[in-house]
């Protein structure tokens, strides 16, 4: 097993312990330059890492649960709180998320989708954009929109998981995956 799956398999084994956004959120790319390299390749170093953001998450987490729980009075405040646990526990049918997991990373990849489209529109702007002759042969402009297709197919399958417990998001639902670009390789 490489280091980036051993590191993958750990997040695995511990999502619901806060590394549900390495899982989620990171490439194997990502994980390599942003942890292992960071580490020296040392894995256990790398696991150390991301246990730290891990621990902060789940104290984060902890601590607006017991808030909640404090706060706890009413026959209507208890109905809540059962909604909250079932939104903190509970998985979503048909999904491994729970959906307070499913409502934050639809968040996050939201956010992601207009990152990537800040980059390319930014790109756009560059001497290389309108230097090209035909833009299908630009390395980074297929990578930038292989990224946003990604993205575009994880809003989607996340927004279908919301709207199948009652939550209506429409954030994402513009978007389109474009299939040309996910033919296309990049260029060395």
């Amino acid at each position: 097993m490489t280091p980036v799956q051993q590191i993958k398999q750990h997040a695995l084994d511990n999502y619901n312990n806060g590394w549900d956004y390495i899982v989620e959120c990171y490439t194997d790319a990502e994980i390599q330059e942003e942890y292992l390299d960071a580490c020296g390749g040392d894995v256990t170093k790398a696991i150390a890492l991301i246990q730290e953001e891990a621990d902060y998450r789940n104290e984060q987490s902890e601590e607006a649960r017991r808030e909640i729980e404090s706060n706890t009075d009413t026959e209507e405040e208890t109905h809540m709180m059962k909604q909250i646990n079932y939104g903190l526990h509970e998985t979503i049918e048909g999904s491994h998320r729970t959906l307070s997991n499913a409502v934050e990373m639809y968040a996050i990849y939201y956010s992601d989708y207009r990152d990537v489209l800040n980059e390319i529109t930014q790109y756009q702007d560059s001497d290389e954009w309108a230097d090209a002759p035909y833009i299908d042969e630009l390395p980074r402009y297929i990578e930038l929109q292989k990224k946003q297709n990604a993205i575009v197919r994880e809003l989607h399958a996340i927004g279908k998981e919301l709207r199948s417990v009652g939550l209506d998001v429409d954030l994402g639902d513009h978007a389109k995956v474009d299939e040309y670009y996910d033919s296309l390789e990049v260029a060395a």
